[in-house]
């Protein structure tokens, strides 16, 4: 604290001792020229930011934890998705029932014939929390699936991809559909590319540790030779 206290009191009607004086004047200067601080301005006095110098910026010892929310931030990135795992290949020839995709093999294998020793195995992606994580932020997941037919394509075939919980039980693969995670096509024209998304869901969904990955359902019709289909698994933090 730094206030001005004159260390001598002058009397009226009393001669001035100079000396006393200038003491009085020295105290005064003393706090003025570089010594003035939080104590000597009002709570109320309403300074605002245009009459403090920028020059050395607000520095981070000024700012609380935890109180700048991306809108104070010129490029804030929490929001924009991002992708983390990504798979691809074509499903041709796929049977109605469910698939785990299998990447750049070019086949796929059904849930219910466990280990395949024609395919390549499943790619396999553990969620692990803090790796995600954005401090006072929701970690949100999404599914995209971008569809590419050729020159046959049944418009009644409907293929939902999704996020796949996996395990080994008994000597064969077992998959579980995190909730949420399903992003299905609708009727597909022939020699279009389209995207699905799913809709939006929290890390919450998903079990830390664990291994998750792409799952393919094929339902109505067997899916045409000429059909490629692409995942993403892509993550914000809102």
């Amino acid at each position: 604290m730094t206030q001005i206290s004159y260390p001598y009191t002058l009397v009226g009607l009393q001669p001035e001792n100079v000396n006393q004086l200038n003491s009085n004047l020295s105290a005064v200067e003393s706090v003025v020229n570089g010594n003035l601080d939080a104590d000597n301005l009002s709570a109320s006095a309403n300074i605002v930011g245009s009459q403090l110098s920028s020059s050395a910026g607000i520095v981070s010892g000024q700012l609380a934890d935890a109180t700048v929310t991306d809108t104070k931030l010129a490029s804030p990135n929490n929001s924009t998705r991002k992708t983390i795992l990504d798979a691809g290949g074509y499903l041709g020839g796929a049977t109605t029932g469910a698939w785990a995709w299998i990447p750049t093999s070019g086949t796929s294998f059904t849930i219910s014939t466990g280990f395949a020793t024609t395919a390549t195995p499943p790619p396999l992606w553990q969620f692990v929390t803090a790796d995600h994580a954005v401090a006072n932020k929701t970690t949100n997941f999404r599914v995209d699936m971008q569809v590419a037919v050729g020159s046959t394509s049944p418009s009644t075939v409907v293929i939902t991809a999704g996020l796949y919980a996996v395990t080994i039980s008994g000597g064969s693969y077992v998959f579980t559909l995190v909730s949420g995670s399903t992003a299905g096509s609708s009727g597909l024209a022939t020699n279009t590319i389209s995207k699905f998304s799913s809709s939006t869901f929290a890390a919450s969904a998903l079990t830390t540790t664990s291994m998750y990955t792409f799952g393919v359902a094929v339902t109505s019709i067997n899916v045409p030779l000429g059909i490629s289909a692409n995942f993403q698994l892509v993550r914000n933090n809102t």
